[in-house]
């Protein structure tokens, strides 16, 4: 490794460690109260360190959010590009929700505070906005290649794909909602059987009960 690459591995690993400073901030405190010269003291730079990497707050916000996504589809690609049957697929996709919900309970839980979601829209304005709605659609487009292999191959009823993924995404929500609203520390990634059971028996084709590689 030669001194540039050492230099842009130290850089990458600053930035991270800030991120992940944040982001336990934002968990325990929320967007709102959460300050630039708290995320500097407890990720231990300076806050010019700071405001080298990210020009502010919101920055970093949108930061961690886009690089949580990243994690999230990468996990879901290899699941949906495997060699797995569907319904295992779609076992697999459920437990990876409900993990990364269990994972990020408390950063995920500002989403559902309107106070929080105002002032990050005031603070961040269309950008965040913009972010959210792009990673949904790569989202929905990605998760719309297994509805649409399983009703191509007769294993599931002949549903509208995106009618599909706003149920699976419903039942999910409701499970982290509940979990979030009632402070329940168990883990909801124990629900992945039952929302499988649920979502599951109500499309699959009578002919798509045999396991059959997608």
């Amino acid at each position: 490794m030669n001194r540039e690459e050492r230099k842009q591995r130290e850089e990458l690993m600053k930035k991270g460690d800030i991120l992940e400073a944040a982001k336990k901030l934002f968990a325990k405190k929320g967007f709102s109260l959460t300050t630039v010269d708290e995320i500097a003291r407890e990720s231990a730079f300076s806050k010019a360190t700071i405001y080298h990497y990210f020009r502010s707050k919101g920055e970093i916000f949108m930061e961690i959010i886009r690089k949580e996504y990243e994690k999230f589809m990468e996990k879901l690609e290899s699941i949906i590009k495997s060699e797995m049957g569907f319904e295992e697929k779609m076992k697999k996709i459920i437990s990876h929700w409900l993990e990364a919900h269990d994972l990020n309970r408390n950063f995920i839980s500002i989403f559902f505070s309107p106070e929080e979601r105002q002032k990050i829209q005031r603070e961040i304005g269309k950008n965040f906005m913009n972010l959210m709605i792009e990673e949904r659609n790569k989202y929905r487009k990605l998760i719309g290649r297994i509805f649409l292999d399983g009703i191509k191959k007769g294993r599931l009823k002949k549903f509208d794909v995106n009618d599909l993924i706003t149920a699976l995404n419903g039942i999910i929500h409701a499970y982290a909602v509940r979990k979030i609203i009632e402070k329940d520390k168990s883990d909801l990634k124990e629900k992945t059987d039952t929302i499988y059971q649920i979502f599951l028996n109500g499309i699959l084709a009578k002919e798509g009960r045999s396991e059959e590689k997608i």
